[in-house]
């Protein structure tokens, strides 16, 4: 290795380094007392965190926290909904917020119950909805009707509008016990809550009366804005007879579109569909959409294979579909922009995901080699250029980044993968070599065991205000790191801090679901603040210290490009 090589190998290495040390983990609680505290919210009345609960379909809702000066989080309340909504195989929650203006309350998703439960009452069968609670008291207040299968929740920042996301998941035993139906139409619930008082009680929510958009051409602000939904990605539930012989009522191209999330900005409610790869863009005041962002290709330099050695290996570079889930929007200078973190996703009955080496072309360099990409998973129905059944370019499903994007054009400003200082799997392989793509373990045994799927896989994302600088932070579900970048000139991101997997780790936080950004003037300690939901081993909640962003050894990070060879998939 070359003298200068080894120099900025050591630089970068420090830089990363440096930055870690200075993202502090003040408080966890794991397990919560009920488990699965997957999504949380704040607020400053009371410096209260809210997380969701879930066991067995049976007991779900809210569990209330108070946070304390030096960041630490005592149990308030339990916020039960299972005497509220009593489905006839049990309930469960999805999401909950808590009201921006402070009038005490929040609200959590409620869904039918869509596991072991019974299959005549699922997610699919019987509408879901929206319960709101007293977060001072504990006290539930009332529900209301929503869409299929609420996923999200959420409100406009003075408190007026609410949000559901009814992604109207499909089910996955939907024929078992004759169902008729597999597949409902998703979109988004609107209720106004500009008439809601402080300590509102259950009148004041009886006369609400909900906005529900979905998919149809009445939805549409115009048949252009049709034709943009019809373009993007659709699933191809029974292609090739893969589940020929499955009766009763097949899903319509309009059920297909599964929203996810949904984030709020200047009258516009941003709404990704994840399998679709979209971003929905919806006017609140008209109740139509008014725009589809195809998110089309981004090309990510990885490790694909899970089977290339005892090294990791970041030396393949493959096409993906980002396919977010969690959305943040932010305006610069006029421009508004929003982020997404490419997860990427399938439903378990999309007969387009296959590994490589079951449909590959000659063309593709180590298609049908385990130790090159034969081993990862991509989509069957992008990439096939002489429509023949291979495929000729592959494409991943998520980009193992996460992108800004120009919200009135849907043009990508930014992509975390486009240099080698800010992509992925670069900075966590320099962070921490031995929990390298592992899969929600901390263990060295599973060590570059996502290679092959889908990497770190980002989920959790936040941004916030940090003095003059505007910070986003993303949480990797599997790795279990949550990186901080410095987004306050979306075409210069850069990366500035992280909170290495191995401290959750050992404090027993894994698989970051969401992150919730508390500015010092909100805080009770006087810094700005992270709070992150976890999901696995009975969930988890973490409270970090930010540290002032540092841009000091920047420069070395610039030089780690020069460390990387890049083969690509595709000649």
């Amino acid at each position: 290795m070359k003298a200068k090589n080894l120099i900025a190998i050591t630089l970068a290495a420090a830089a990363l380094t440096n930055k870690a040390a200075a993202f502090t983990l003040l408080s966890a609680t794991n397990p919560t007392p009920n488990g699965a505290a997957e999504i949380v919210s704040y607020t400053k009345d009371g410096f209260r965190v809210a997380s969701t609960f879930s066991s067995g379909g049976t007991s779900f809702g809210a569990e209330i926290y108070a946070m304390n000066s030096v960041g630490q989080l005592t149990l308030q309340n339990t916020v039960n909904f299972m005497t509220s909504f009593t489905p006839s195989g049990g309930g469960d929650v999805s999401s909950v917020a808590l009201d921006p203006s402070m009038r005490k309350f929040g609200a959590v998703t409620l869904m039918p119950f869509n596991g072991s439960g019974s299959l005549a009452d699922n997610s699919l069968q019987s509408t879901g909805k929206v319960g709101f609670f007293n977060y001072q008291t504990g006290a539930v207040i009332a529900t209301l009707d929503v869409g299929y299968h609420p996923d999200s929740v959420s409100f406009s920042p003075d408190g007026t509008k609410m949000f559901v996301i009814n992604e109207a998941e499909h089910d996955s035993n939907w024929n078992a016990g004759g169902q008729t139906n597999r597949s409902q139409m998703g979109g988004v619930t609107i209720y106004d809550l500009s008439t809601i008082p402080d300590s509102p009680n259950a009148g004041h929510f009886a006369s609400l009366v909900p906005t529900h958009v979905g998919f149809n051409s009445g939805d549409m602000a115009s048949a252009a804005v049709g034709t943009e939904l019809a373009g993007l990605r659709t699933l191809q539930t029974f292609s090739a007879g893969v589940q020929a012989g499955i009766t009763g009522v097949q899903p319509t191209t309009l059920d297909q579109y599964e929203p996810e999330f949904g984030v709020f900005k200047d009258g516009k409610l941003y709404v990704s569909l994840q399998e679709a790869n979209g971003v929905g863009v919806l006017d609140v005041t008209s109740g139509k959409w008014e725009k589809f962002h195809n998110l089309g290709y981004i090309t990510s330099t990885i490790d694909a294979s899970d089977q290339d050695g005892p090294a990791a290996l970041i030396n393949d570079t493959v096409r993906g579909m980002p396919m977010p889930d969690t959305m943040a929007v932010y305006t610069v200078a006029g421009t508004t922009y929003f982020l997404t973190a490419n997860e990427g996703d399938a439903r378990t009955d999309d007969a387009d995901v296959t590994r490589l080496a079951s449909i590959d072309d000659a063309s593709v360099v180590g298609g049908s080699t385990n130790s090159v990409l034969g081993r990862l998973n991509v989509l069957r129905d992008q990439g096939d250029a002489g429509i023949d059944g291979d495929v000729d370019t592959p494409t991943m499903m998520g980009t193992r980044s996460f992108t800004i994007w120009n919200a009135a054009t849907g043009a990508k400003v930014f992509d975390s993968s486009d240099s080698a200082s800010t992509a992925f799997e670069r900075v966590l392989l320099t962070l921490e070599p031995t929990l390298f793509n592992n899969n929600q373990s901390g263990l060295g045994s599973s060590f570059d065991t996502r290679s092959d799927d889908k990497g770190p896989e980002p989920e959790a994302l936040t941004i916030g205000q940090f003095g003059a600088s505007t910070l986003a932070f993303i949480g990797m579900e599997r790795q279990g790191a949550i990186l901080v970048y410095d987004i306050t000139n979306p075409a210069t991101t850069t990366f500035v801090g992280s909170l290495p997997a191995g401290t959750n780790y050992a404090n027993g936080l894994v698989g970051p679901e969401s992150l919730v950004y508390v500015s010092a003037a909100d805080s009770p300690t006087g810094g700005a603040l992270l709070v992150g939901g976890f999901e696995i081993n009975n969930g988890g909640i973490g409270v970090y210290a930010v540290p002032e962003p540092s841009r000091a050894l920047l420069f070395a990070m610039g030089i780690m490009g020069l460390m990387f060879r890049r083969r690509r998939c595709v000649r």
